[in-house]
């Protein structure tokens, strides 16, 4: 079994978090996401609802998920993907990130100029907070199919600038 330390290097990470700072990718690609840190102080989107249930564990609101999440999205496309949700447990957000892996990897930042799910003023703090490449997009904030070339290109530019400094 190899070690962590051994273990080959994925060249790009692309999700919501990053994980932590000894994961084994070099670089990290959000499209349209935060850091899940500092919420307070930001506009309400009252178009992105979740429904927490009894358990903790919250699902996007479905009469409000298309213009909340899928605005830019045909009526198909949100259903399915409104349908295909998995759930999320609500106390990953109030959990600080230690070693968040933004703070020694360079990070590159796809943002959705027209998000209803997050604040601009949020998701422009957070990628210049991390020091991210960003790359503004005209779009909601399911870039990853309503822009998935532009997006593609952000994780190709990721993925050679680490192959670069290999």
């Amino acid at each position: 079994m190899r070690s962590r330390s051994s273990a080959p290097r994925r060249p790009v990470y692309g999700g919501a978090v990053g994980g932590n700072r000894h994961a084994t990718y070099a670089h990290i690609v959000r499209p349209c996401t935060t850091t899940a840190q500092q919420y307070e102080g930001f506009a309400p989107t009252p178009d992105f609802v979740i429904d927490v249930g009894e358990d903790g564990y919250g699902f996007l609101n479905g009469d409000k998920f298309k213009a909340g999440f899928a605005a830019d999205t045909s009526d198909a496309d949100a259903a399915v993907l409104r349908d295909s949700q998995v759930p999320v447990n609500m106390a990953v957000f109030a959990t600080p990130v230690e070693n968040a892996a933004w703070r020694d990897k360079p990070s590159w930042a796809v943002i959705a100029t027209e998000d209803k799910a997050f604040d601009q003023a949020m998701l422009q703090r957070m990628a210049k907070r991390i020091g991210a490449e960003i790359t503004d997009v005209p779009g909601g904030h399911a870039l990853f199919m309503t822009q998935a070339d532009t997006v593609a290109g952000v994780i190709v530019t990721a993925a050679r600038d680490a192959l670069s400094r290999r």
